[in-house]
């Protein structure tokens, strides 16, 4: 992970040298707000890589855990000139769970039985950077391409006990860096109103690690003072992951709806 992103970083500031021009209005613009979690579906799988066998389990139905919560949320970018601009985001999704089970699970080769206590904590970063061009630009209008990398840190961390002994169980941490399309349209609708579309994607399949991911957020920002503004906006993705490795293959897939309130400032 360190290599990919120093090697995003360098290309960034390449770019930032060789498009670097006239900026009609602000350079910056950082927003920070709750996301509040609408709809949260997720599903995990842990397979032995020699065996097969393992088990799929929901964080919420199988491991009680609750993710009807607001999260801090960090939106923002830096233009170059008119035509290219740098967007960032991050935000992190945690929840922990106590359930005694209803069902047997084999977790990595250790069998949790069923009237088992389990004690759970899922830790889910999203960090977003990418290059954005806009190739329509004007003082109503903007339309831009680009690309970037979505970085995916997941942890999973369970505990369990059964008739007054804990049982060994497999922590799984993983980070999965993914190539990113995008398409951002937005319109000046006056001089306090803006709304904006972003979509973002990805398909990928490099020796151990697969994905796939989409996201869509749509925005509409007040201009309240000469440099901040208030946004609303809601935003759905769907993520799917898979890393093997020689000790077990993990997959993840989620789905996550929200609505986002925000202040924003530019300068």
């Amino acid at each position: 992970m360190k290599i990919i992103a120093s090697v995003m970083l360098g290309s960034l500031l390449l770019v930032s040298q060789a498009v670097a021009g006239e900026v009609t209005g602000d350079r910056w613009k950082i927003g920070v707000g709750g996301y509040a979690l609408s709809d949260f579906d997720a599903n995990i799988t842990l397979e032995d890589a020699n065996s097969g066998a393992g088990v799929s389990i929901s964080p919420i139905e199988t491991l009680g855990m609750d993710f009807n919560t607001t999260v801090f949320r960090v939106d923002g970018g830096y233009r170059f000139s008119d035509a290219h601009s740098l967007l960032f985001s991050w935000y992190r999704i945690a929840s922990t769970g106590t359930k005694v089970l209803g069902q047997d699970i084999e977790w990595d080769d250790i069998l949790i039985p069923a009237t088992a206590r389990v004690t759970s904590e899922l830790k889910y970063d999203i960090f977003k950077l990418g290059y954005l061009w806009s190739f329509y630009h004007n003082d109503k209008v903007e339309l831009g391409v680009g690309g970037g990398v979505h970085v995916t840190r997941l942890s999973l961390l369970m505990n369990a006990t059964f008739s007054g002994s804990e049982l060994e169980t497999q922590d799984v941490n993983t980070t999965v860096p993914l190539p990113v399309v995008m398409f951002v349209i937005a319109y000046q609708i006056n001089d306090k109103w803006r709304w904006s579309i972003d979509n973002q994607w990805f398909s990928l399949n490099f020796e151990t690690i697969q994905g796939a991911y989409n996201d869509n957020t749509a925005r509409i920002e007040y201009q309240a003072w000469d440099n901040v503004s208030v946004g609303l906006g809601v935003g759905v993705n769907n993520l799917f992951i898979e890393e093997a490795n020689s000790d077990y293959v993990f997959r993840y897939r989620n789905r996550i709806a929200g609505a986002m309130l925000y202040v924003a400032t530019n300068f």
